[in-house]
C-alpha cells in the first residue's frame, strides 16, 4: 500500500535549504525550546490538510481553516529563494492506468505480465517546490525520483513551462513538449496534455489537443534502439516490438526487452554489448510513459494521509458554564476544541457511557453532558469523588486537554475498535500538556501509546509537540511494558543553530524503554 515514509521542509520559516528528512512512525514526538521550528513542521500537517481540502491554483494554501501561515512571502524563509516539501514515498501504482497508455490490441497478448491485483510497489522520492515568478504568481516544480532517474514537471497555474526526465548519474536527459495541465490533483497534477497545429479541408488552421507521453516516450525509444538493429529493419516493427513493454527497471527491464525481440539475433547481441547504457537510457522512456499513472498514485497518497489529518491547536477554547444547544450532527472536533459540546450532543447514550467508561479507565475522570432547557453544560467527576462538577469549576487544564481526548476517542477508539482500517487518522497535537498536573500528563504519554498499540498498521498516527519530559516518560514505559515495540516511536529534537536556522537529530527509546541518543539535560532548565 502507498505510504509516507518520512517528511521534510526546505525553506520554510527557520528552515534554511538542508535537506532533513523526518521519520513518520505510530507515534512523533516533537521536542525542543521555544521557537526552534518544531511548530513550524508540526503545523505543516493541518496546512497540507487545508491544501488537499482546497481548490487552489498553486498545491497549497497558506492561510485556510485550520492554520495560518500568511502567504508565500511571509512563510520564505529570509534570504530563501522557494519553498520545498521532501517526501520519501512508497507508492501503490495501478497497473491498468499503465496498460491504458500502451496499444490495447497488442498487451492483451501478454496479460502475464502484470500482478493478479493490478497494483505494483516502487518507493519514490518526491519533492515539491514553489518560488515567485511575479507578485502575483508561484511557479511550482514537482520532482519524482525512483530507480535512478528523475521526472521534473515545471508549471505556473495549468500552463506547463517544462517537463524533463533525466538519469541522475549520467545526466542523460529527454525534454518533452507539453502545454498545459488537464487535470491538476489535489496537490500535484495528474495528467497533462500538449497542443499541436493542424490543417483541416475547408477549415484551415486548427489547435487540437495531443497526448504527449502516449506516443513521444514510444517514439524516442524507437529512435534510440534503431541505432542498435540491424539497418534493413524497419521503425515500424521495432514500434510494434515494443509496444508490449511494461513498466519495469533495471534487469527486470532488459528481460522485457529480450522476450519482445527473441527471434533478432542481432539486437540480441547488441543488448548484451551495451546493456547498461540500453537499460539506463529505455528506463527514462517507460518512466515518461507511465509518469503520469505515477502523479496519480502520489497525489492519492496526500489526499488520503493528509486529508485524516485532525489538529488541535496549543490554545484550545475554555471551558462554559453553560453552552446554548445547537441541533446539529458533528462527528470532527475544530482545532480550537469550541465545537466540543455539540460533538458530544452527537453521540446516542450507549456512545456517550462508552467515552466516559473510557475517560475513567485511562484518565481517572468520567464525563457527562447535561441538558438545561435550551442550554447544556459539561461536567466531570474525578476518582475518589462522589458528585459531578461542572468543568468551569474544575480548572484551566481540564477544559485544554477535553477535546484532546475525546477527538483521540472518536477517530482511533470509537471508529476503530481495534480493527484494520483502511482510511489514514493523523492526530496532531500542539502541547497536549498544557496547565495539566504532571500526573495527568504521564497518563495521557500511557493513554496515546494505549490507543496507537490497537492500530494493526501504519494507518494510525500521532504527532505531538511537547515540553512534558512525563509524557515521553510515560512512552518509555510503554515500550517497556511491550505495548508498544520501540520502533513505533520518532523522537525529534528541534535544535536553533547559531545562523538562525532550524536543525533537527532524532531519538528514541532501546527495547528496555531507554531513551537513546538523548542530549544530556534536553529537558531541564
Amino acid at each position: 500500500m502507498s505510504d509516507i515514509h518520512s517528511f521534510g521542509i526546505e525553506q520554510l520559516r527557520s528552515f534554511g535549504s538542508k535537506k532533513q528528512l523526518i521519520p513518520v512512525r505510530k507515534i512523533n514526538v516533537y521536542v525542543g525550546k521555544n521557537s526552534c521550528g518544531k511548530s513550524t513542521f508540526l503545523r505543516t500537517f493541518p496546512l497540507l490538510r487545508q491544501s488537499v481540502e482546497s481548490d487552489t491554483r498553486a498545491p497549497i494554501l497558506w492561510y485556510g481553516a485550520y492554520v495560518d501561515f500568511g502567504d508565500f512571502n511571509t512563510a520564505l524563509h529570509d534570504g530563501g529563494s522557494e519553498v520545498t516539501f521532501d517526501f520519501e514515498t512508497t507508492l501503490s501504482v495501478n497497473n491498468e492506468s499503465q496498460v491504458d497508455t500502451w496499444d490495447w490490441e497488442t498487451i492483451t497478448r501478454f496479460q502475464g505480465l502484470f500482478d493478479a491485483d493490478n497494483t505494483t510497489e516502487h518507493r519514490a522520492n518526491i519533492k515539491i517546490s514553489l518560488k515567485r515568478k511575479d507578485r502575483e504568481s508561484l511557479i511550482t516544480t514537482v520532482d519524482f525520483e525512483l530507480y535512478g532517474s528523475k521526472a521534473v514537471l515545471t508549471y505556473l497555474g495549468d500552463q506547463v513551462l517544462s517537463f524533463e526526465v533525466e538519469c541522475v548519474t549520467s545526466k542523460n536527459k529527454d525534454a518533452y513538449f507539453l502545454s498545459f495541465i488537464q487535470n491538476k490533483g489535489a496537490i500535484i497534477p495528474r495528467s497533462v496534455k500538449g497542443v499541436k497545429e493542424i490543417t483541416v479541408k475547408s477549415l484551415g488552421k486548427r489547435i487540437v489537443v495531443i497526448d504527449v507521453m502516449q506516443a513521444e516516450p514510444l517514439n524516442k525509444m524507437v529512435k534510440f534502439l534503431t541505432q542498435y538493429h540491424h539497418k534493413a529493419k524497419h521503425e515500424k516493427k521495432i514500434r510494434d516490438q515494443l509496444r508490449a513493454i511494461p513498466f519495469s527497471h533495471g534487469s527486470e527491464l532488459l528481460d522485457h526487452l529480450k522476450k519482445a525481440f527473441q527471434s533478432d539475433k542481432y539486437f540480441l547481441k547488441k543488448l548484451d554489448e551495451n546493456a547498461a547504457v540500453i537499460q539506463e537510457v529505455c528506463f527514462n522512456y517507460v518512466l515518461a510513459q507511465n509518469i503520469q499513472s505515477f502523479w496519480a498514485a502520489a497525489d492519492d497518497l496526500f489526499k488520503e494521509f493528509f486529508g485524516g489529518v485532525r489538529y488541535l491547536g496549543p490554545l484550545r477554547a475554555s471551558a462554559e458554564r453553560f453552552y446554548r444547544y445547537q441541533d446539529l450532527q458533528i462527528a470532527e472536533i475544530d482545532h480550537t476544541g469550541a465545537n466540543l459540546p455539540m460533538v458530544i450532543n452527537s453521540l446516542d447514550a450507549k456512545k456517550k457511557r462508552e467515552l466516559s467508561d473510557w475517560m475513567s479507565m485511562n484518565f481517572g475522570f468520567k464525563l457527562e453532558l447535561v441538558t438545561t432547557g435550551l442550554h447544556y453544560a459539561l461536567q466531570i467527576k474525578e476518582e475518589h469523588d462522589d458528585k459531578f462538577h461542572n468543568v468551569s469549576d474544575m480548572g484551566f487544564g481540564y477544559s485544554q486537554i477535553l477535546p484532546v481526548i475525546v477527538s483521540i476517542w472518536l477517530e482511533l477508539v470509537e471508529k476503530g475498535k481495534g480493527i484494520k482500517r483502511k482510511k489514514t487518522r493523523t492526530i496532531v497535537i500542539e502541547q497536549p500538556e498544557l496547565h495539566l498536573h504532571p500526573a495527568l500528563q504521564y497518563k495521557f504519554g500511557l493513554a496515546i501509546a494505549k490507543v496507537a498499540s490497537l492500530a494493526e498498521s501504519q494507518n494510525f498516527n500521532f504527532v505531538i509537540e511537547t515540553h512534558s519530559k512525563h509524557l515521553i516518560d510515560a512512552l518509555g514505559k510503554s515500550v517497556r511494558d511491550k505495548v508498544l515495540d520501540e520502533n513505533d516511536i520518532n523522537i525529534t529534537l528541534f535544535e536553533k543553530e547559531k545562523n538562525g536556522e532550524t536543525d533537527v537529530s532524532f531519538s528514541g527509546f532501546d527495547d528496555e524503554g531507554y531513551l537513546i541518543d538523548w542530549p544530556a539535560g534536553f529537558l531541564s532548565a
